[in-house]
């Protein structure tokens, strides 16, 4: 039988583990093959995008189950097929690679997104199913008592507990996620943070005059549309739809957005310490200080899923080296001592 795309697509769609929502691994629910389209490179015609959708919750067992139906699929498809497979780990999704012998070059992948709708209709994004992915495995592991992020403390996603020492360990699926946010509001003619800002954006915008490079950006005064309080499509499109706009800024305000936590976890970065305190007491050799080289932020009019939108002002990593303890969290958790 020759292998391909094409049967291993077929494959799955009449495998019991992507039937019905009531039967098997009900959640999988969707497949689009991608088709190549003007100069797409050949790779990009081997992927199968398969969504993976939920109602459950943010729960342990959501994710858990997620994590476990992953590598039935592997396993499925290494025993049916002979092949060798290797899950790889994007900015947004996890994908499975499989290897075809006589396509060596070019295997077919199976990209897999989690969409956990919860009861309100919101769809749980990227960053959140990995960080309760994270969660559940230290919870396994007795770190935790944690079910989802910030259960035990608002200002950490997972605070975990090592040799009788709390800490608090922030979580991040992409480097290039944003690193922290504030709302705006349009009041009075002009642009200004809401109330509910913390401290360190309060102080961001000040020390950085960004109030006034906010209001040039999104200047209003001369048309006749006024900024919603509650915005949508509408109002992302009249101040500029795209990727929003950028500002250089000191990476310390990041710094300080997260100085609650002792550490920071980012899966494509690795395992860092936040500020100078160690209280894991962790090998240095397996310890780097998060040092962000550059930063800026970002003005944009951001969805937030269910048709919902809101006037933003985030910070953003420009650059990051690389983590002595690449694999942190997702790796052997020994590094972190005994829980």
């Amino acid at each position: 039988m020759v292998v391909n795309r094409d049967v291993i697509f077929q494959f799955l769609g009449n495998s019991k583990n992507f039937g019905s929502r009531n039967s098997g691994l009900s959640n999988y629910r969707v497949f689009v093959i991608s088709e190549p389209q003007g100069s797409v490179k050949k790779q990009k015609v081997n992927i199968i995008s398969v969504s993976y959708v939920t109602s459950v919750g943010d729960s342990s067992f959501t994710v858990a189950k997620y994590i476990e139906s992953l590598q039935e699929v592997k396993k499925l498809i290494e025993k049916t097929f002979g092949v060798e497979t290797q899950f790889k780990d994007s900015d947004q999704k996890r994908k499975l690679y499989i290897t075809i012998p006589s396509q060596s070059k070019i295997p077919v992948i199976i990209d897999f997104e989690y969409k956990n709708i919860s009861k309100s209709g919101k769809s749980e994004n990227e960053g959140q199913r990995y960080e309760g992915e994270i969660i559940e495995k230290l919870r396994q592991n007795g770190y935790t008592s944690q079910t989802k992020a910030e259960e035990v403390n608002k200002n950490q996603d997972v605070t975990v507990t090592v040799n009788g020492v709390s800490v608090g360990i922030e979580i991040k699926s992409n480097w290039k996620a944003a690193f922290g946010q504030a709302r705006l509001e349009y009041v009075g003619n002009r642009w200004k943070l809401k109330d509910t800002a913390s401290d360190v954006f309060k102080k961001l915008v000040d020390d950085s005059k960004l109030i006034d490079w906010i209001n040039d950006k999104w200047y209003v005064g001369d048309s006749p549309y006024t900024p919603k309080t509650n915005p949508d499509k509408d109002d992302q499109s009249m101040l500029g739809g795209g990727t929003g706009y950028f500002k250089s800024i000191d990476t310390i305000y990041i710094k300080d957005y997260y100085s609650n936590n002792d550490y920071i976890h980012i899966r494509d970065k690795g395992f860092y310490k936040i500020g100078m305190d160690n209280p894991l007491k962790i090998e240095s050799r397996l310890l780097t200080n998060f040092e962000p080289t550059s930063a800026k932020a970002r003005l944009r009019v951001k969805a937030v899923g269910s048709g919902k939108y809101d006037y933003v002002i985030e910070m953003y990593l420009g650059s990051l080296s690389e983590s002595v303890n690449r694999k942190g969290l997702d790796g052997d958790l020994s590094f972190l001592g005994t829980p």
